[in-house]
């Protein structure tokens, strides 16, 4: 994938993303990429015999040494298109992989005591709130297929990053 090819891509994803309840992670992902990526860096450092531990340094030591310290660089465009896919898979197919898989441990549970229970349904909210949403076993279908979608897409996505 060409840089140009990432670019367009990142933004492609972006204009999705900024109508949809998950927006937020854009922020998140744009943080991530203004601090920069983290490398490791070496400068030479002269030793000056004024230096107090100059004086005590061993006689076979050189007079020049190396120091070590953490710079931060750009990401390139297809790091930044591998940052955002990776948002996405953190916040949207883990969610909804650890929903269906709550909602089947609990209807398991449920139904070795009590087998004609019908299946459950999860309400989610915040305290004090009435829910924000229902998790009922349809619902849970079309969230188990738009998982499988979105994991095909995003894959061939990184399989379009990595064929270089």
């Amino acid at each position: 994938m060409t840089e140009e090819n990432a670019r367009e891509s990142y933004s492609q994803i972006v204009a999705i993303i900024k109508d949809t309840q998950i927006k937020w992670i854009l922020g998140e992902v744009e943080e991530e990429i203004r601090r920069g990526k983290p490398q490791q860096r070496k400068v030479k450092v002269e030793k000056s015999e004024n230096d107090l531990w100059a004086a005590e340094m061993d006689a076979q030591q050189e007079k020049r040494s190396v120091a070590k310290f953490t710079a931060s660089i750009e990401y390139t465009q297809e790091e930044r298109l591998e940052l955002l896919i990776h948002a996405l898979e953190q916040t949207t197919l883990e969610a909804a992989n650890m929903e269906i898989t709550t909602a089947l441990a609990l209807n398991a549970i449920c139904k070795e005591s009590n087998p004609d229970l019908p299946l459950i349904t999860l309400e989610f909210r915040g305290e004090g709130e009435s829910p924000s949403r229902r998790s009922t076993s349809e619902g849970r279908r079309e969230l188990n297929n738009w998982h499988k979608e979105m994991s095909q897409l995003l894959e061939k996505i990184k399989e379009e990053i990595y064929a270089h």
